[in-house]
Order: C-alpha cells, then structure tokens, then sequence
C-alpha cells in the first residue's frame, strides 16, 4: 500500500516544455523576444491588409499580456486567449468580428508547433501507473492543451483534467483548487502535488494542504511567503520520493 492516494502535476514547464527558439525573434524594448507575433501579424495582413504596422501591432501584442496578467493577478479569473485578442482588436480599432478568433488560432497553432514532451517525462509517468494521475494546468486556451494532450498521448494517462480556461479559475487560486478538490475526492494532505511556479504551484497548493514538490532549475529563493515539502531539479526524483513515501 502506498502513501499518496494521489498525484496531482502542473502541465507547462513540469511535465511538457516549449522550445522558444523555434519562434521568430524580434527586438523589443532593447531586447531579443522570441514571440508568436510574427505569424499572427503576417496571416493578419494576408487576409485583412490592416493599416497599422508590425511594430505597432507588437506593442498592442506585448500590451494586452500585460494586462491580462494583471487582471489574472487581481482576481485569480482566468481570462481566455480570445478575451486577450479582443482587447489587441478594440485597442487597434480593428472593425473585423471574426479578427480575434482568427488571431487565436494562429498564436495557438505557434504555441502547439514548439512544445515537446521530454523522453524522461514520458518515462516518469510510466513509471507512476499504479497510481491516480490529476493534471492541474494554468492555460488560457483549453482546445489547445486537450490537442497537446492528445498529440502526445497523455490524456489517457489522466483520471482527471483541470484546466483554467475551463475551470474559470487560475492557480494559486482558492476557487481554483476548490474545485479541483470538490471533483476529485482527494484529501490534499495525501497527495503529492508537483509543479514549477512558486506562486500557483509551491503557495497554492501548499496552502490547501498538498505535499508539494517544487520542480526547479536552479537554486530557489530563500524567502519564499511557503516553502515546499521537497525541491527538485529533475522530475525523475518523483520516483524517490514516491519509494520513499510508501507506507511500511
């Protein structure tokens, strides 16, 4: 019998990975940007000839993130990818209803085309069947994470799949895990919880409870408002601490 009555993991940065390199790479504000803005902008002018420039639709690009994440910071709401282009076309006074969708599709295709799963994470996973699998995911856009899943055949691997822009909430969100916990059964303090971001992942979900591993590259800060039951450099630890764990 073993301890964990559950694993619960992040998605982005923990279990799949982007390789942003592989977009094209624009100076912004001084600096190198790698960003999906180049297509966007590029179908945008095939199909609608817009009177605005690259560097003007750059900023709007640049801008509507920082807002949006604003917004998410305040509320813990998740808003959608498409609320996001919605506010690139009202601030561009662009009149074309269907522009915001379309600009969705293409930045969700660029986001698709440079995500990898890593052979070690596959394996991790194969290693964990025995066990109930939740995926506890921050994403604005759910069609895209339900065809990355799927692309890489992990949404079998899943009893169950949360995602924000289908949950309606964000990590470290309490309504966020509420409902996470409500849904699932689980108590938190026999569950595992592995992710990255020190705040959705370590403080969230070390606040409902969970034993969390904080999954980390490089040396972590000390003053941290939660610290994680265990901090990891490779997600292949897991493994350990799950032998580990087991009850006697």
């Amino acid at each position: 019998m073993v301890r964990f009555q559950a694993i619960f993991f992040d998605l982005f940065n923990t279990l799949l990975h982007f390789d942003f390199s592989l977009l094209p790479e624009v100076e912004f504000k001084g600096k190198p940007l790698p960003t999906t803005s180049v297509e966007v902008y590029r179908q945008l002018r095939e199909n609608l000839n817009p009177s605005f420039s690259y560097r003007r639709f750059l900023e709007e690009f640049q801008k509507s993130r920082e807002i949006i994440t604003q917004w998410r910071s305040e509320e813990c709401r998740e808003f959608s990818c498409l609320e996001r282009f919605q506010l690139v076309s009202k601030r561009l006074k662009i009149q074309e209803k269907s522009a915001a969708e379309s600009m969705v599709k293409v930045h969700m295709d660029e986001m698709l085309r440079i995500m990898y799963f890593p052979d070690e994470n596959r394996a991790v996973l194969k290693k964990l069947a025995e066990f109930p699998l939740i995926l506890a995911s921050n994403f604005d856009h759910a069609l895209t994470v339900r065809r990355a899943l799927g692309r890489f055949g992990l949404e079998e691997r899943f009893e169950a799949i949360f995602i924000s822009d289908e949950v309606g909430w964000r990590k470290p969100g309490d309504q966020f895990f509420n409902v996470l916990l409500e849904k699932t059964g689980y108590s938190p303090h026999r569950c595992l919880y592995i992710g990255d971001d020190p705040d959705a992942d370590v403080y969230g979900a070390s606040r409902q409870g969970f034993q969390v591993a904080w999954l980390v590259e490089n040396p972590p800060p000390e003053d941290l408002p939660i610290q994680p039951r265990w901090i990891i450099q490779d997600l292949a630890q897991i493994l350990e601490i799950v032998e580990r764990e087991a009850d006697p």
